[in-house]
């Protein structure tokens, strides 16, 4: 009877075990953790997206597209095929970027975790990964990543995430699922 009584308060307090345990684990190697998504942050937002925000510009301005709507996407598709195809690529390119993104920090934290953690073993690890990349996985990646994109900027949010819109019926719709 004693057993059973110790036995239900262990397991009781393992959630909050567990959270003390990676408490634990995140403040031995917080540096590790905090350059990780600081480092990346900071290559998003001083190189990456002033290149695409150029490259985009570049796009519209060669092509002669005076603004990107949902009201003249027709006569963009129409007069601007080219500069609309352009910026799809760049678009697809964004979407790219993000999937590499998450590869880097999740490899970053299981390489933290495994204690094998170094800019070196990270960029070994993530081109490793980025090779067994098969198309499956990115086209799986893309409508999986427009599905969750409305719900998904409460939880996890980067400065590649907030360059692309979602209209607004699109959050009307899944308000009403």
């Amino acid at each position: 009877m004693v057993r059973k009584k110790a036995k239900k308060k262990k397991n009781a307090n393992r959630p909050l075990g567990l959270i003390f345990k990676y408490l634990r684990e995140f403040s031995k190697f917080w540096f590790e953790y905090l350059s990780i998504f600081v480092g990346a942050t900071i290559v998003i937002t001083l190189v990456i997206i002033p290149l695409l925000e150029s490259i985009s510009e570049l796009i519209m301005r060669v092509s002669g597209i005076p603004y990107v709507s949902y009201n003249n996407l027709g006569n963009l598709l129409q007069q601007h095929f080219l500069g609309v195809l352009g910026l799809v690529v760049v678009l697809f390119v964004l979407i790219f970027l993000v999937y590499l993104q998450f590869i880097v920090q999740f490899q970053g934290i299981r390489l933290i975790q495994a204690r094998t953690f170094s800019l070196k073993s990270l960029f070994r690890q993530v081109i490793s990964d980025l090779k067994n990349v098969r198309i499956q996985q990115l086209v799986f990646f893309v409508f999986y990543f427009l599905l969750i994109i409305p719900f998904g900027r409460y939880v996890f949010s980067t400065p590649l995430l907030s360059k692309i819109k979602i209209p607004v019926f699109t959050f009307e719709f899944f308000r009403k699922l």
